[in-house]
Order: structure tokens, then sequence, then C-alpha cells
């Protein structure tokens, strides 16, 4: 998995933020404030600030130094981690599917085996959310 394109479709959600505030768009505005109690004027960085934010890092740099490690961003709410492991298939599911193996595989979690599951990476930041497929050895 290249990393750039990745980074590079978070510069590019970054400067359609910037255009929207700059042509007032409501919901760009509501972003903009919802980090900036009275932005007078927002750049580039800004931007990426709060789209970092949004993300749930304390900043650019923390986002864009976490996305080529582990995955990329689908959306906001979708994280995609793809890996390559040279082990047979049962061994693969097996790390993936029980919450006390998967640590040795990416990082420390919790999470029960069933869609609309909570999960909890421990990580820094820490990755929370909902289980939204599950299946059986897939």
């Amino acid at each position: 998995m290249a990393s750039s394109p990745n980074i590079e479709n978070l510069r590019k959600q970054a400067k359609t933020l910037l255009r929207a505030w700059k042509d007032g768009n409501a919901e760009a505005q509501n972003r903009v404030s919802a980090i900036y109690s009275k932005p007078r004027h927002v750049g580039l960085q800004d931007a990426q600030h709060i789209l970092a934010r949004e993300y749930g890092f304390p900043s650019w740099s923390a986002l864009t130094r976490f996305v080529p490690r582990m995955g990329y961003f689908d959306n906001i709410a979708t994280f995609r981690i793809e890996r390559e492991f040279d082990v047979s298939l049962e061994r693969l599911w097996a790390a993936i599917s029980k919450p006390d193996e998967i640590g040795t595989w990416l990082l420390p979690v919790t999470f029960e085996t069933s869609v609309g599951a909570p999960y909890s990476f421990r990580s820094h930041p820490e990755m929370t959310g909902t289980l939204g497929v599950y299946s059986e050895r897939r």
C-alpha cells in the first residue's frame, strides 16, 4: 500500500474545507467554529489542523505520521487497515478474530465478535468505534 495517495487525499480534504469556508458554506463554517471560536482568517494549516482534530488527532503532523504506518481513512468514520501475512488462513483468522491475539499482529484491542459491538484499540490516540462487519473466515 502506498502512503502518498492516502496523505494526498487528506490534503485534498483540507483544501476542500478551506475553499468551502471561504465560500461561506454553513457546514464548513460550523466545522471551523468547532475548533476556532472566532476565526477571522483561516489558512491551509488551520484547515489541516481542523481535519486532524476531526479525525481524533491533536495535530496535522500526528495524523500524517499515523496514516502511512497503519492504513488509510475511507472517510471520517472508516479507517481501513490492510496487511499481508505469511501464515495459514486458519492462523491468520485466529489472530484477527480473537481480542487476546490481535494485539500481536496489529494493536492491542478490546472487542466482541458481533456486529454492533464496540471496539477500542489501545493506541495514542485511542481508536474506538462499532464493529460494522464480522463474518467467519471470509
